[in-house]
């Protein structure tokens, strides 16, 4: 079971009243912002195996 409030907490995202396209921006933006994105280095290595520059 997900912990959502633990998780919007360190998102630093408040609990929205109902669903909405604001609190999911708002949820999106703060994910983005505040969460690092680990795979990256695996975007930037091909099929083959080289680095892209």
């Amino acid at each position: 079971m997900i912990d959502v409030d633990g998780y919007l907490a360190v998102l630093g995202v408040e609990r929205p009243a109902g669903p909405s396209a604001e609190a999911l921006w708002a949820l999106h933006r703060a994910q983005v912002e505040r969460v690092a994105y680990e795979t990256l280095d695996n975007q930037l290595v091909t099929a083959v195996g080289h680095r892209r520059r």
